[in-house]
């Protein structure tokens, strides 16, 4: 799952200095940019990664989607077990800080507001648990530390 994360903000680091366009950009026009750059995030987050974790760039929104129903002995009845519900919520809560540090990244590399982190997990397509994950607010021009008052 790191390596996934880190996947994303060395490939778009070296996208850093793009302009944007006339209307304001968003994550996904910025990655669309340079073809390369896409390519090489395809491809890290595809190498050596489980065929049940798909992810998907639409706006400001990326997606990661695992899908347990390909995960042996998992059922419908396991799945919807307490214990499997604590289980995945703990594991959440313990990949919180990775999830939001991966969104302040990747806005910080953009210079793009409002980058959001939507982890899922579904069993047939059906979702079990999804929580958000959004980047800090990027600090303003009038935030810089020349316009503070001594």
């Amino acid at each position: 799952m790191m390596v996934m994360l880190a996947a994303f903000a060395v490939a778009f680091a070296s996208c850093a200095d793009q302009e944007a366009e006339s209307e304001p950009m968003t994550f996904e026009s910025f990655i669309n940019a340079d073809p390369s750059i896409l390519e090489s995030v395809d491809a890290q987050l595809v190498s050596g990664q489980s065929s049940d974790i798909s992810y998907e760039i639409k706006g400001n929104e990326i997606s990661y989607t695992f899908e347990m129903s390909g995960t042996d002995g998992m059922t419908e009845d396991i799945v919807n077990s307490d214990i499997v519900k604590e289980s995945l919520e703990t594991g959440m809560k313990n990949q919180a800080s990775s999830f939001k540090s991966l969104a302040n990244s990747l806005a910080g590399i953009s210079k793009i507001d409002g980058i959001r982190i939507i982890v899922s997990y579904t069993y047939n397509g059906d979702t079990v648990l999804t929580e958000t994950f959004e980047a800090d607010p990027l600090p303003s021009d009038e935030d810089s530390p020349d316009d503070i008052d001594a």
